[in-house]
């Protein structure tokens, strides 16, 4: 598998973990209702292994972008020219 596609579809998994995130905490802050006291167990670890994952995927996309963040980072913040 080339580059391209693995940044693909850590982005793919980013995205979807992002909305499972977002909306579980949606649900644990606001309820909406739609909660009973036995669903706030399954959100709540829900919520939790998005927010691992999110954090696991997260590092994997700066590791896969590495000498993009270092070139860009030299370029804004490196010494101006004259």
């Amino acid at each position: 598998m080339n580059i391209v596609k693995i940044n693909y579809w850590v982005d793919v998994a980013l995205a979807i973990v992002f909305l499972v995130l977002a909306t579980t905490g949606i649900f644990l802050i606001k309820g909406l209702g739609l909660i009973t006291i036995s669903n706030i167990f399954l959100i709540s670890k829900l919520h939790t292994f998005s927010g691992i994952s999110m954090l696991i995927l997260v590092g994997v996309h700066l590791f896969l972008h590495w000498k993009w963040i270092v070139v860009m980072t030299k370029k804004e913040f490196g010494r101006k020219k004259k």
